[in-house]
């Protein structure tokens, strides 16, 4: 059970570290393809993208557990 607990760790933190990695080479290819004047204007809209990307993300998941609450069978012991 402890080694898994360290797999599962190790196995996230790699999946983080290329994350990042994914994010920081977009962004230097976006910033050489739009410039200066469109990055600003990325910056600016992309924290309100964010938003209604974990506003909708967040309520799907709701929905998902509401009806899979609401399908399960009941049983009394």
């Amino acid at each position: 059970m402890r080694s898994k607990f360290f797999i599962n760790t190790f196995i996230l933190t790699l999946s983080n570290i290329l994350t990042g990695a994914l994010a920081f080479l977009f962004t230097v290819i976006l910033s050489r393809e739009i410039g200066s004047k469109g990055m600003g204007l990325y910056q600016l809209v992309s924290p309100l993208y964010t938003m209604f990307l974990f506003f909708t993300g967040g309520g799907v998941t709701v929905s998902i557990s509401k009806i899979s609450a609401e399908k399960s069978p009941r049983k009394n012991t």
